[in-house]
C-alpha cells in the first residue's frame, strides 16, 4: 500500500520548501529551514562501491562551504541492489563514526516506483534526465540535485559524478559575480612581464570562469581562496631595430 496520499499530486509544489521531511532521528522537518541556501540533495546508501568516495568529498565539501550557504541533504534508500539495509539509527551511526558526517541525514525513504516520496518525484519531474539519458527514475545510489537559494532544482548530477567534480558549479552559485562582473574580487593588479600576465587579487572566493571570462590559464589558490591567475599571451617581438635593408649589386 503506497505511504503517501493518491491525490497528492493534485496540488503542484514549485520548490522543496512545500515539503516536510522526518529526519534521521524520526523528527519533522520544514525544508523551508534551508531557504537563502544552496543545497545538495541526493540519495545514499552504505554499502556502495561509491560510499565511500562520496562521504568524505561531501562532509569535505559541507565544512569547507556551510559558512557560505551550502547545506547538503542526504536521504537513505535501499532500492538499488539492496545497499542500505539497516536501521535509521544504524545509518546515522555508520555516517557519523565511519565519515565524521554532520550534514543532515533523513529518514529511509523510496526515491523510485509506487512508494516513492513525493519529494522525489518533485525532483524528477522539474529536473528529469540530462539530455535524456535518465527517463526521470533515479538511476543508482548518489543522484545529485543541486537546488537555488529559491528551493528551485538548478542542476542534476550522475551517481558517478562525484562532490569534488561539481565543486567549481557549487562555487559559482555560492559566489555569484557582482552586477559589475567583478565577482566578488576587491583589489586587483595587473603586470605584462615578458610572455606572462599575472593578475593578483584579494578575492572572497570568486568563480573565476564567471568573473574573468573564457581566458583560461592556471589557477593558484591560497588560503582555500584563489589568488592568482597566470594567462600565456603571445611572444613579444625581440628584435630591437629594423633588420637593414638588403644590398643593391
Amino acid at each position: 500500500m503506497p505511504m503517501f496520499p493518491s491525490d497528492a499530486h493534485l496540488v503542484p509544489q514549485k520548490s522543496i520548501f512545500e515539503f516536510t521531511m522526518k529526519d534521521i532521528d524520526g523528527a519533522d522537518v520544514n525544508l523551508r529551514k534551508y531557504a537563502n541556501k544552496i543545497i545538495v540533495l541526493l540519495n545514499v546508501a552504505s554499502l556502495c562501491g561509491l560510499t565511500h568516495r562520496n562521504y568524505t568529498e561531501l562532509q569535505e565539501l559541507y565544512l569547507k562551504y556551510k559558512k557560505d550557504g551550502l547545506e547538503v541533504l542526504a536521504f537513505p534508500c535501499n532500492q538499488f541492489a539492496d545497499m542500505e539495509p539497516g536501521t535509521n539509527k544504524e545509518i546515522k551511526a555508520f555516517v557519523e563514526d565511519t565519515y565524521n558526517g554532520t550534514f543532515p541525514l533523513f529518514a529511509k525513504i523510496d526515491v523510485n516506483g509506487p512508494n516513492q516520496h513525493p519529494l522525489f518525484k518533485f525532483l524528477k519531474a522539474t529536473r528529469g534526465g540530462i539530455r535524456g539519458f535518465y527517463r526521470d527514475n533515479i538511476k543508482w545510489n548518489f543522484a545529485k540535485f543541486v537546488i537555488g537559494k529559491d528551493g528551485v532544482v538548478i542542476e542534476r548530477f550522475t551517481p558517478t559524478t562525484s562532490p569534488k567534480m561539481i565543486e567549481k558549479f557549487l562555487r559559482s552559485l555560492l559566489f555569484p559575480p557582482k552586477d559589475d562582473g567583478s565577482g566578488g574580487i576587491k583589489e586587483i593588479r595587473s603586470c605584462q612581464c615578458s610572455r606572462l600576465v599575472m593578475d593578483y587579487a584579494d578575492c572572497t572566493g570568486t568563480y573565476w570562469e564567471t568573473a574573468w571570462g573564457p581566458k583560461g590559464g592556471e589557477l593558484f589558490w591560497g588560503e582555500e581562496r584563489p589568488v592568482e591567475r597566470r594567462v600565456s599571451i603571445k611572444s613579444p617581438d625581440r628584435r630591437r631595430s629594423k633588420p637593414p635593408p638588403p644590398k643593391r649589386w
